[in-house]
């Protein structure tokens, strides 16, 4: 046993001192034969900044190339790494054929954003050295590998056959005030800043429970977890039970976080589970068209975005019978269906038959309105009555996740000499954290006094962390004479700089959501000028619309130095992309974010001067919602007994925000709220007045007691309808 203890200390030794080498010879000579049992750090290369990212792994002994083996992933909690298996699991993985691999993650990323590309990118490397079993996928992980671990199996059910999350967060409404909230009042959940609402909302797996049918989870909390309380486990319980799943089992512990993580009982308990291949009645609950699939659904357009939706969907031989809620347009694939395709097929959603006939492949059925936005059917798609990029699975926002493909960081040199060196800083100090953050994981070293100033520049004068080839590929940014086509045909752009300052900027001005001035931006009907405004936003880039461009003029972050904190710090903010950013933020340079309970950090929305999301057009919402009025009495022709019953529904336009309220009159009195259907008895000839108000998806900030607080913008505000009738006395009762 010693001896094979230092073949394998060797062979990691290796791993870590030769990665180049080891990749090009592990891409050209994949033949299964090659593949030798035991620990390894294995690298692969990332598409999105082209860095080798690391994770360990443990193949079993004997590997038997023939057969497909079990993978349970391994996630780390905050400021973690990969890390290698104890001897119990090497003898356990070796007795029962499983592949152990340990994630990187990107460093402490929360297992979302470009952290759960990590995971994806790990699954693909595995897929493509090794036999995998892709029926018997599991996750496991304490403190920041629970939300990964509850995430994933309910955010991709199809993939992910259990999770074994521990001491995990499930709730933003629990996590974020003592983890992003700034360091004074008030808090939640008496706020919260409203552009973030959404995009927490989607990071927390409580919404998304009812994906979990055909999924299994084990769930570990200890009773006395100041980190993440309990009420997190207990919450998710609670939400399986009502929807009367099976699969779904929680001990809680005696003692604090992480409490009670047992690894033999979580392989004992991932033992026989595997995926269900041709679910009969899945279910798949978003908020946003990102995350659009489970089974064989999915989700491609919301009505209302920013707002869950939820598609059901029953098989019975050759009927599927669809349930949609929220959902403008959506695809039963083939792949995974218990129904025949190559067949004849009957398909009613919402009661209403919707198609017939024979798929022969995925068949995509979207909701027919009327001019009020009312859903008065379903069919197969046809064409959009507008032209121009819409918001789609890929290319729907928000910022973060433009930074989840190949891009590319240009900054302007067309202005003032100050203006191309703001515009060169900005993109250097992104690039700095970015490369920290994601990449180089730099450690508590101080860097020398003589680079206090320009510590951002490279080379670095930190050490990179563990795991850092010597010759890891850095972000670095280009010129804005230096961008090609390939590069705009191939990746997203990150342009900082502004109108006046950026070639590339100035060359798409006239096809982006916000209008850009020569001082700053209009976003709508409001206008905001001079040196301290500062904005980003994303949009498809009108030079090639399958792609995202963001432009930034100036850099949002809190802007931590290794001076002042640990260089491991630098870049934290990037740690929280997906819960920071919406589609755009203009901001004021000159107003100073707040101290957060995480200092250093800083909450950056007390910046702000308005943020929010464009519509599924990539465009400011500017469509009024439709209302329309339903009169429930005795009689017809407009005339009525007494007594009248009006009912008003209003609609948002396909792909806006929703209703924020309806309003009425009667016979020219005052506006009233609508909360319920209006009763009229008195007779006479009357007159109903109704309008409804949109939200319109933006936010604006004001202070106020020192405080920057967001709230909603005036949304658009419907042309006055009405409907003129006549009630007639009450009619006496028939004797």
């Amino acid at each position: 046993m010693p001896c094979r203890s230092l073949i394998l200390a060797m062979r990691y030794l290796t791993a870590l001192l030769l990665i180049p080498a080891t990749l090009l010879f592990a891409r050209l000579t994949r033949a299964e034969p090659l593949v030798t049992p035991g620990y390894a750090v294995n690298y692969y290369l990332s598409e999105i900044d082209g860095s080798y990212q690391p994770y360990g792994v443990y193949i079993p002994d004997p590997y038997r190339p023939d057969e497909p083996h079990p993978v349970v992933l391994h996630l780390h909690g905050f400021g973690g790494r990969l890390g290698g298996f104890s001897r119990w699991q090497r003898e356990w993985a070796d007795s029962n054929g499983w592949i152990l691999a340990y994630p990187d993650g990107r460093g402490s990323n929360n297992y979302d954003g470009i952290g759960e590309d990590d995971l994806f990118r790990v699954l693909d490397d595995l897929k493509a050295r090794y036999h995998v079993d892709e029926d018997r996928i599991y996750l496991t992980g304490g403190s920041l590998g629970g939300p990964g671990s509850f995430r994933m199996p309910l955010r991709y059910p199809h993939i992910f056959t259990a999770g074994a999350p521990i001491a995990g967060w499930t709730d933003y409404r629990e996590f974020y005030p003592h983890f992003y909230e700034q360091a004074e009042g008030p808090k939640l959940p008496e706020y919260v800043d409203p552009s973030r609402r959404p995009i927490l909302e989607t990071a927390s797996s409580l919404w998304q429970v009812e994906n979990g049918r055909y999924n299994w989870l084990l769930i570990g909390y200890g009773t006395w977890d100041y980190v993440n309380p309990p009420s997190n486990a207990e919450q998710v319980v609670q939400r399986a039970r009502e929807f009367g799943f099976q699969g779904v089992t929680a001990r809680g512990d005696w003692g604090g976080h992480g409490a009670g993580y047992d690894t033999e009982e979580i392989y004992n308990w991932f033992l026989g589970k595997a995926r269900v291949r041709k679910p009969e009645n899945p279910t798949y609950v978003t908020n946003t068209v990102k995350y659009n699939r489970g089974h064989w659904l999915r989700i491609d357009r919301l009505r209302v975005l920013n707002q869950w939706a939820r598609l059901s969907a029953r098989a019975r031989r050759q009927v599927i019978q669809v349930e949609a809620s929220n959902v403008a347009r959506y695809t039963l694939l083939d792949e995974g269906n218990p129904v025949d395709f190559t067949k004849n097929v009957t398909v009613y959603t919402n009661g209403l038959l919707s198609y017939q006939g024979v798929p022969n492949g995925p068949l995509t059925l979207e909701a027919r309105t009327d001019e009020r936005h009312r859903v008065v059917g379903w069919g197969t798609p046809q064409p959009p009555l507008r032209h121009g990029p819409a918001k789609r699975h890929g290319l729907q926002g928000p910022i973060a996740d433009a930074f989840l493909s190949r891009f590319v960081v240009v900054y302007g040199t067309t202005g003032t000499r100050a203006e191309t060196r703001r515009n060169y800083e900005d993109a250097l100090r992104f690039c700095a954290e970015w490369n920290n953050w994601m990449t180089l994981h730099w450690g508590w070293e101080k860097p020398p006094k003589e680079r206090m100033r320009n510590w951002w520049e490279a080379p670095y004068p930190m050490r990179p962390g563990a795991y850092t080839p010597e010759n890891q590929p850095l972000l670095r940014p280009i010129r804005d004479t230096e961008l090609t086509d390939e590069q705009i045909a191939s990746a997203n752009l990150l342009l900082f700089g502004d109108l006046k300052s950026h070639a590339t900027i100035a060359r798409i001005a006239g096809e982006l959501p916000l209008t850009l001035t020569r001082s700053g931006v209009i976003a709508g009907n409001r206008t905001y000028a001079g040196p301290s405004i500062n904005y980003v936003f994303v949009a498809p880039n009108p030079l090639n619309p399958n792609r995202y461009v963001v432009v930034s003029r100036g850099y949002l972050s809190s802007r931590i130095d290794p001076y002042s904190s640990s260089p491991s710090t630098v870049g934290k903010d990037l740690e929280a992309l997906p819960f920071f950013w919406p589609d755009y933020v203009i901001w004021d340079g000159n107003r100073k974010p707040a101290p957060t309970v995480q200092s250093p950090f800083v909450y950056l929305p007390e910046t702000y001067l308005e943020a929010g999301y464009f519509d599924d057009g990539w465009a400011l919402d500017a469509n009024p919602p439709g209302t329309t009025a339903f009169i429930d009495g005795d009689g017809q022709e407009g005339v009525y007994a007494s007594p009248v019953e009006i009912a008003l529904v209003a609609e948002d336009q396909t792909g806006g925000f929703g209703v924020a309220r309806t309003e009425y009159r009667l016979n020219g009195g005052p506006w009233d709220e609508y909360t319920g259907p209006i009763l009229v008895e008195s007779p006479g000839n009357h007159v109903l007045q109704f309008r409804s108000v949109d939200r319109c998806g933006r936010f604006l900030y004001e202070v106020n007691d020192g405080h920057s607080r967001g709230y909603d913008a005036p949304g658009n505000v419907e042309a006055v309808r009405s409907v003129s009738f006549r009630v007639t006395a009450k009619r006496s009762a028939s004797r």
